[in-house]
């Protein structure tokens, strides 16, 4: 970063004795090429299957609705059966219809959290539209918890921290956080990564915050994760300093194709998923690719979210042959197909580029094949762009054939 510290005084301001004293008993797991032991300084990539904990949330989620669905008054049933079907616009229905009819008393502390948690990011266009959906809902479901008695627990304080997070309400995630404390609560490892990917996007300040939460998380007595230092990773990203997210990667994380150094982690989609977000934002895009190919080499499958980040940066620094390389290795070797937010880098990297037939040949790819629509938004942009080349009429039929399709869809 010009003008800034270095990578190493960054990373030795943040050496603490208590994180010395802590370090000594965990048995060499979090050993670091450093000093001392160091507190490292986040989904639209998103956040969503970061964690083995992710997954034990969700398992006993079900088995909470399935328990629930015995004891439950009859009339609360479709609720419970919207939620495992994970419809969140029925759940949100459901939800509001009982309320309007007084029904809500009907509902276990439970119930309320299950809808709570209904309410996730997972793989959308994160704008300004979602996130005051988002927010509006999650508040007003705390809000008639309250009302009938029933107060959050942890683990709907660290949703409220995953989505606050995701969809970047910081203020939100700082009063949840200080919510959590007030109440008594003693925030878990999982409540710590979500508070700690909130960071992400901060700038100001972020280095400070990260270093505290880390700092706290010690005190407490809890154990950093692969999660938390995959997190650190994108922090190093976000600041675009990848050299400092790269020693954190090797320091934490056992690259080897046998996986034997049990002082460290076996990397998972996740951490290199993170590394490849701090090599893409700061440009490298040669660095990206070769840890993706490390990736591939040690053994460790590569995701959905894997190629995202390939593609997004390649888009956003307009190497069109990586992208379309990487789309078909996507498709072809582990049968993913593009999304919507995939296209929208696509589409946004052939209008920035001046290729406006590209841009008109993924709209129709992307509805033809894979029953998507381009959003309003990369319609006006490429109209524009028409425009700017005085193709008028190109400009005119762009807007006949596909704003009316946009709007039909919405409704």
């Amino acid at each position: 970063m010009p003008g800034g510290p270095s990578v190493g005084k960054l990373v030795f301001c943040l050496f603490t004795p208590a994180s010395r004293r802590l370090h000594s008993h965990l048995k060499g797991r979090h050993k670091l090429p450093f000093p001392d032991p160091v507190i490292y300084s986040t989904f639209s990539t998103n956040f969503n299957r970061i964690s083995s904990t992710r997954n034990r949330h969700k398992r006993e989620t079900l088995n909470t609705e399935n328990r629930l669905r015995v004891v439950a008054h009859k009339r609360v049933l479709p609720l419970l059966q919207a939620i495992l079907n994970e419809d969140i616009e029925a759940v949100w229905y459901l939800y509001n219809q009982l309320d309007g009819e007084d029904k809500l008393k009907l509902l276990l502390p439970e119930h309320h959290s299950l809808v709570l948690r209904s309410i996730n990011v997972k793989n959308q266009l994160i704008d300004e539209e979602l996130k005051t959906k988002y927010t509006k809902r999650l508040i007003y479901v705390i809000g008639r918890m309250k009302a009938y008695g029933y107060n959050p627990d942890v683990r709907d304080y660290t949703h409220l921290l995953h989505v606050f997070g995701s969809i970047k309400k910081y203020r939100e995630c700082d009063k949840i956080w200080a919510r959590m404390w007030e109440s008594g609560l003693k925030p878990g490892i999982y409540a710590y990564n979500c508070y700690l990917y909130s960071c992400l996007g901060r700038h100001r300040g972020c280095l400070a915050l990260a270093s505290d939460i880390w700092r706290n998380l010690q005190n407490d007595g809890l154990n950093p994760n692969a999660v938390t230092y995959a997190v650190m990773i994108r922090i190093y990203g976000d600041l675009k300093m990848p050299d400092g997210a790269r020693q954190i990667f090797d320091s934490a994380f056992d690259i080897s194709e046998e996986h034997k150094d049990a002082s460290k982690f076996t990397p998972t989609e996740y951490s290199f998923n993170s590394l490849l977000y701090a090599y893409g934002r700061s440009g490298e895009l040669d660095r990206m690719k070769s840890a993706y190919e490390l990736m591939v080499k040690v053994g460790v499958m590569p995701d959905f979210n894997t190629f995202g980040e390939l593609i997004r940066w390649s888009c956003e620094f307009k190497d069109l042959e990586g992208v379309r390389a990487y789309i078909a290795i996507m498709q072809e070797q582990y049968g993913f197909q593009p999304n919507i937010t995939i296209f929208n880098h696509f589409i946004k990297l052939a209008i920035g580029t001046g290729r406006t037939t590209l841009a008109i040949e993924l709209f129709r790819e992307m509805k033809e094949k894979y029953n998507l629509f381009p959003i309003a938004k990369m319609v006006r942009k490429l109209h524009a762009k028409m425009r700017l080349r005085k193709r008028y009429a190109d400009a005119q039929h762009l807007v006949n054939e596909w704003i009316p399709q946009i709007v039909t869809r919405k409704q």
